[in-house]
């Protein structure tokens, strides 16, 4: 017999010197203990709060976009002609604004500007296609 108790047949798990468990006997089974429950529970919260962290630090990229909300498309316009573009056409859809421009050495340009941060999310040369809708 090792350790304490009756040798018992099947799998046998050496744990601290002296100790013995047998893990195919059902009745054997650990039922975790409040510390171990507790010790889980703290783990998780811990992942959660880097997680909302790891949020913050993304928004806080762009600290004038998350501390004023979204930008309106008059501010996206000024913006735009501060940078020397002349805009053409200016409307807001599939969840960004959608500006066609011409640059400022005059060619003409489609641009994807993203309504939260007002940054181009996207770029297209136009001067191929001349026709409005």
């Amino acid at each position: 017999m090792i350790g304490r108790g009756r040798a018992r047949p099947g799998r046998v798990e050496l744990r601290a010197p002296g100790h013995v468990r047998h893990t195919d006997d059902p009745s054997d089974r650990r039922v975790m203990t409040p510390t171990t429950k507790l010790g889980i529970g703290l783990a998780l919260l811990i992942v959660v709060i880097l997680v909302a962290r790891a949020g913050e630090d993304h928004r806080n990229d762009h600290p004038a976009a998350a501390a004023s909300g979204p930008v309106s498309i008059a501010q996206v316009s000024q913006r735009l002609e501060s940078q020397g573009y002349q805009i053409r056409k200016i409307k807001e859809d599939d969840g960004r604004y959608k500006v066609t421009v011409l640059t400022p050495d005059r060619h003409k340009e489609k641009l994807s500007i993203s309504p939260r941060t007002g940054e181009v999310i996207g770029k297209k040369n136009d001067d191929e296609d001349d026709d409005e809708d």
